[in-house]
């Protein structure tokens, strides 16, 4: 990462996967029903070709008819309520509970209600696992009894890794699944499983690092707008719509809120691939950011049904409460370790010109430790300084000569100098990383903080180079296999933390720094 105060635009290599139209695929999970309603008159456009399936209703006898057709007038006024009382709360997902007689028999079905522009979606999904012998255990206190647990566990935990591994502990006591990860993105967009719990069968992803073509943009995009994203079945055919084109748009429905939102083929692949049949995936946000994902998978078909998915959306939105917490405790931490250095540095510098000798090198001391840097170098005027693990005097020169052509900012930054600089490559074990501060153009001086290259090992869930592969029946395809592949990183260093940088721009209103301020044994 490098820059002039601002963070690098993550720019996409694998355009098949990031263009795919997952919102227009046209299709759900086949173990639910989608209507396209016109409104107020709730009049059914489209309907999914699995509704005589379902109900043995054939999909031509319902469009065109209004939905009190199918759901009876008392069941429609619930939705008619919805579009009166909230007219624009219907953005996000609004659950219902509808019973439908399927077949000669009485079958519980959980109804949601969005928008999608002008259209109305109404999603119908029949609890598979409904039976009112489990009903009557867990109702009506159960949701609550199992956020109350969890969250009562959580909000005592102040370490990120504790949190974490308690997260995928409960999920997969909660739900079933055989393997519960906690996969984090990094800046580019690259996983890394960062926790795990799972059956002494599957598979461990432990630490492995997915490259960010695994989740295409599109794709991350869904998850920050959703908490949940569930698959049934990959090996289940999805229902397409009927008709496939929306009689009012004239144009496919746009499926971005669906919670039945058919998967892409690509994503089917993908799990295949991984001996995966069906997943859960809960969002972990931070900031109105996407941090990560809760990923569950099991090998066999798996319906999560509707109480347990609530709770578990409740649980993404506690975790990511959480471990913006933790992880801010955590920084606090170290901003006010490096704060205290800082502070006891200003007052020192104001005093520069009265400074006892003595007492210089523990002031450049904690210059460096103001950004957590392993050397520091000055440049003022004729002079230069070295303190701790730095390039030599001929090389921070000849730096000092390339930032001055270069260095657009007051501020300089990176964690990887070579990719900038490169005669950076014949130092980078000791200076991988530089901050530069150009304090003063009048005086052209320079505050340089090195940090020494830090050697990375990646374990990768197969080969990141070889992602996508071309087949003759598909354009795009996903990689097949998921070895652990080992690559080592070099030349980088430690990223640097925004409130190192932020400390460093502090001292761009030091004027004057007295001579008496050098230490006797500072390096020529």
């Amino acid at each position: 990462m490098g820059g002039f105060m601002e963070k690098d635009k993550v720019v996409s290599t694998v355009i098949g996967c990031d263009q795919e139209p997952i919102h227009l695929l046209n299709g759900i999970q086949s173990h639910g029903l989608l209507f396209a309603l016109s409104e107020p008159e709730l009049i059914i456009l489209q309907v999914s070709d699995n509704i005589e399936t379902i109900t043995g209703i054939e999909a031509e006898h319902l469009l065109n008819q209004p939905i009190s057709h199918l759901l009876g007038l008392p069941q429609v006024d619930p939705i008619k309520q919805r579009l009166v009382m909230e007219p624009d709360a219907l953005r996000q997902l609004d659950v219902l509970s509808f019973h439908l007689n399927v077949r000669g028999e009485r079958q519980l079905f959980h109804g949601c209600l969005h928008r999608s522009g002008a259209v109305l979606i109404l999603e119908l999904e029949a609890d598979l696992l409904f039976n009112y012998a489990r009903e009557l255990i867990r109702s009506p206190y159960w949701h609550y009894q199992q956020i109350k647990v969890l969250t009562s566990k959580l909000q005592k935990i102040r370490d990120v890794q504790q949190l974490q591994n308690i997260v995928v502990k409960e999920v997969r006591r909660l739900t079933g699944f055989e393997r519960v990860m906690l996969y984090k993105f990094d800046t580019d967009w690259h996983g890394h499983v960062v926790a795990e719990s799972k059956t002494p069968e599957a598979r461990s992803f432990l630490g492995l690092h997915f490259p960010a073509s695994d989740i295409p943009a599109q794709a991350r995009a869904l998850y920050r707008r959703h908490w949940l994203r569930g698959i049934a079945n990959i090996d289940k055919a999805p229902a397409q719509l009927i008709p496939e084109l929306n009689p009012l748009t004239k144009e496919r429905l746009d499926l971005s809120h669906s919670v039945l939102r058919s998967v892409s083929p690509i994503h089917v692949k993908y799990l295949r691939n991984m001996q995966v049949q069906s997943s859960l995936s809960i969002s972990v946000l931070k900031d109105e950011q996407l941090w990560g994902l809760i990923a569950c998978h099991h090998s066999t078909p798996k319906y999560v049904d509707y109480p347990t998915r609530t709770v578990c959306e409740v649980i993404g939105q506690i975790v990511s409460i959480q471990m913006d917490l933790c992880e801010n405790l955590t920084l606090y931490e170290k901003i006010l370790r490096l704060e205290t250095d800082k502070l006891r540095l200003d007052d020192i510098l104001k005093l520069a010109a009265g400074l006892e000798q003595t007492r210089a090198p523990d002031a450049w001391n904690r210059l460096r430790r103001m950004v957590s840097a392993d050397g520091v170098a000055v440049k003022f005027k004729e002079k230069q300084l070295r303190i701790g693990l730095t390039p030599t005097q001929a090389q921070i020169d000849r730096l000092i000569d390339w930032l001055e052509t270069n260095q657009a900012g007051y501020l300089f930054f990176t964690d990887c100098l070579q990719q900038h600089y490169p005669e950076a490559a014949d130092f980078s074990d000791v200076a991988a990383g530089l901050i530069s501060l150009y304090v003063n153009q009048m005086e052209l001086r320079y505050i340089l903080w090195f940090r020494q290259e830090f050697v990375k090992t990646v374990d990768w869930a197969g080969n990141p180079e070889k992602q996508l592969q071309s087949v003759e029946e598909m354009p795009i395809s996903p990689r097949k296999s998921f070895a652990v592949w080992r690559s080592t990183v070099r030349h980088h260093a430690l990223p640097w933390e925004i409130y190192e940088l932020e400390n460093a721009m502090s001292l761009y209103d030091l004027h004057d720094l007295s001579e008496e301020f050098w230490p006797e044994d500072a390096q020529p």
